[in-house]
């Protein structure tokens, strides 16, 4: 397995510190960089804590994301539980993101599979900017693959074709997620339900803009996300494919002591050998993922080719017992 990092703060002391905030600018670029730190360096003690949006009463904090905040919270008529996330204070004044989130956020409300977490409620045109998500108690595939470790062969074609079923479904509606990982991967019992689809960017290139280069998580950036130009469906599917990897070999193929690290590998380095890593797997199933982690965008497969192959490696696993 890779080198894992350490975890503590990737900025924090000295001379690493600045190679990294360097890196991280030269990813970004200026303007993003500088609302990452005003993001960062904004006091969380400024901000006090909703107890109602609107027709929800807030009852606790799930988690802090970065750029919103999501709270478990109950509808005030029906005491419907619902995940309201509630975008950072220092998001407020800035129209053009406040613009997107928005309009995202309706575009969220149209997507309907059972592997999609629902968008409920896109939240108001005007005021204190929030939307509220259908609320899953369950475990994040993370965390799952962190406490039981890789799932069996079987188990992890069941969930790759039920994300891959939700990504295609998303994709049909010219939605990418841009941040497509384990994290955003939760379990309603035994069925995959993916995350924050409904507030990702549409494919059009007239919504992405430099100053929102860079959105994903490190370890499942597709090289052409780390790059001020338009990113589409493919960037999810070199994400899924990352996953994919990291179900069946424990680990994700790629990690180091700084996110730019990280992100220089998925630019310049081959995809480890799944077959020397795991050579109980199908060679169809190897080769699949190596393809979907091919570094240029056009040579990825569809997510229906994905599909279908998955199907068809299913349909030739032994039985269980």
């Amino acid at each position: 397995p890779p080198t894992r990092a350490p975890e503590t703060n990737p900025t924090g002391g000295g001379a690493p510190r600045l190679g990294w905030l360097l890196a991280l600018l030269s990813v970004l670029g200026g303007a993003a960089f500088l609302r990452w730190r005003r993001g960062r360096t904004r006091p969380e003690a400024s901000f006090k804590e909703p107890e109602q949006l609107g027709p929800y009463r807030i009852e606790r904090l799930l988690g802090r994301g970065g750029f919103a905040s999501t709270y478990l919270a109950y509808h005030t008529a029906t005491r419907r539980p619902v995940a309201l996330k509630l975008l950072h204070p220092y998001r407020h004044d800035d129209p053009e993101f406040l613009r997107r989130f928005r309009q995202e956020a309706k575009l969220g409300a149209m997507l309907d599979h059972p592997n999609l977490v629902r968008m409920l409620d896109p939240g108001p045109e005007s005021g204190t900017p929030w939307l509220a998500m259908e609320y899953i108690s369950g475990r994040r595939l993370d965390q799952k693959l962190r406490e039981d470790g890789p799932p069996s062969l079987s188990e992890s074609i069941r969930i790759a074709l039920e994300i891959a079923g939700a990504m295609a479904h998303a994709h049909g509606l010219g939605i990418v997620h841009r941040d497509l990982k384990p994290g955003n991967v939760i379990f309603d019992g035994d069925q995959v339900k993916v995350m924050d689809f409904g507030i990702s960017r549409i494919v059009d290139s007239t919504t992405l803009t430099t100053t929102y280069a860079f959105l994903g998580t490190p370890k499942y950036a597709a090289p052409e996300a780390q790059l001020k130009a338009q990113v589409g469906p493919a960037a999810d599917r070199y994400a899924f494919g990352i996953m994919l990897f990291e179900l069946l070999a424990g680990h994700a193929p790629f990690d180091g002591e700084t996110p730019f690290e990280i992100l220089e590998q998925h630019q310049k380095t081959p995809l480890p050998d799944l077959a020397v890593l795991r050579p109980d797997l199908p060679p169809d199933l190897v080769d699949l993922i190596q393809r979907l982690c091919r570094k240029q965008p056009g040579e990825r497969p569809d997510d229906q080719e994905t599909i279908r192959t998955l199907e068809q490696i299913q349909t030739e696993l032994p039985p269980r017992g």
